[in-house]
C-alpha cells in the first residue's frame, strides 16, 4: 500500500476527548437516560386496586397506579431525552471505532516498495540433457553412438547374457561330451560336439570385451565432462543466489526500518486525535462530565 492518506474525519479535531474519556462519557450518558427509559417502558394508563369480598371498595388497597395525566408534550420531552442520549452514545462509539480502525490500518501497513521486493530464488541448474543439447551435431551423434554401443555390446557379453551363456555351453560340452537321459527302452544318449574352437570363442570374447571397454571408457570420459559442467553451473548459480540473497536482506531490513518509522509517526498522529463533541450534544455532555 502507499503512504497513509491525511486523516479527514468529522469525528476528530484539535480539541476534544480521548478514546478512554469518550467511552467513560458514553457510559455516563447511558446511566443518565436509563431511568427515563425505564419510566417510558413501564407506562400505564390503568390503576388497579384489590380487596377481600365484602370489603368496601373505598377500603381497597392500591396494586398499581395509572398516570394521572396524558399529554403529548410530556412524552415528547422524555423521548427526546432518550433519543438525544442514544444519538450521542452512537456518535461516541462510532468515533472510537473510527480511531481503532486507523490503528489497525497502521498495524497492517506495508509500503509498496517492500511489498514489491521479491526474495531471490536460485536458478535451476542445468542437467545432462542440457549439456548434450549444447554439443555440436557431430559430438552429440558420437556420444549417442558410444552410449548405444556400450549398451548393446554389454548386453551381449556380460554374465548371464548370450555370449556368456554360449561360452559356458561349449566349456560344458568339452567337459561332458556325452550324457544319458534314462527312460527305459527310450533311453537317449546325447553327444555334444563343439562346432568352433574354444580359442576362437575366447578370441571373439576378448575382442568384443575390449571394444566394449573402449566404448565405455570414452563414454565415461564424456559423462565426467558433463558432470563437471553441471557442478560448475550449479556452483555459479548458487554463488549468485547467495549474493542476491544478501543484497535482498540488506534492502529488506532498510525498508522494514523505514516502514516502522512511518508507522510510529502515524501512531503518534492517531494518539493525538481528539474526539470532538458536536454542538447539539454539548449541553448533555456538560451535564454528565
Amino acid at each position: 500500500m502507499n503512504e497513509f492518506k491525511p486523516i479527514v474525519s468529522p469525528y476528530f479535531g484539535e480539541n476534544g476527548l480521548t478514546s478512554t474519556h469518550a467511552d467513560t462519557i458514553a457510559n455516563r450518558v447511558k446511566h443518565f437516560y436509563e431511568a427515563t427509559e425505564s419510566e417510558l417502558n413501564s407506562i400505564n394508563f390503568v390503576g388497579t386496586k384489590f380487596g377481600l369480598i365484602g370489603t368496601a371498595e373505598a377500603d381497597y388497597s392500591v396494586e398499581t397506579e395509572g398516570r394521572k395525566s396524558c399529554t403529548a408534550e410530556e412524552f415528547i420531552s422524555k423521548l427526546e431525552t432518550v433519543a438525544q442520549c442514544k444519538s450521542f452514545i452512537a456518535f461516541l462509539r462510532e468515533a472510537i471505532k473510527a480511531k481503532d480502525e486507523l490503528s489497525k490500518e497502521v498495524q497492517y501497513y506495508v509500503s509498496e516498495e517492500l511489498a514489491n521486493l521479491e526474495r531471490p530464488v536460485p536458478e535451476t541448474p542445468i542437467i545432462a540433457e542440457d549439456v548434450i543439447k549444447e554439443m555440436s551435431i557431430k559430438d552429440r551423434e558420437h556420444y549417442l553412438s558410444l552410449e548405444t554401443h556400450a549398451a548393446v555390446y554389454g548386453k551381449f557379453i556380460h554374465p548371464g547374457n548370450p555370449l556368456d551363456k554360449a561360452i559356458k555351453g561349449i566349456e560344458k560340452a568339452i567337459a561332458n561330451p556325452r550324457n544319458v537321459e534314462y527312460n527305459g527302452a527310450n533311453t537317449i544318449i546325447k553327444v555334444h560336439i563343439p562346432t568352433v574352437s574354444v580359442d576362437d570363442v575366447n578370441t571373439v570374447y576378448n575382442v568384443l570385451q575390449n571394444m566394449h571397454r573402449n566404448a565405455e571408457s570414452e563414454l565415461n570420459g564424456i559423462k565426467h565432462m558433463i558432470e563437471e559442467k553441471i557442478k560448475a553451473d550449479t556452483a555459479e548459480k548458487n554463488e549468485k543466489w547467495m549474493n542476491d540473497l544478501k543484497a535482498y536482506e540488506v534492502q529488506r531490513d532498510i525498508l522494514l526500518k523505514k516502514d516502522e518509522e512511518v508507522r510510529n509517526t502515524r501512531r503518534k498522529e492517531i494518539q493525538g486525535l481528539k474526539i470532538v463533541v458536536p454542538k447539539q450534544f454539548l449541553e448533555l455532555y456538560n451535564l454528565v462530565k
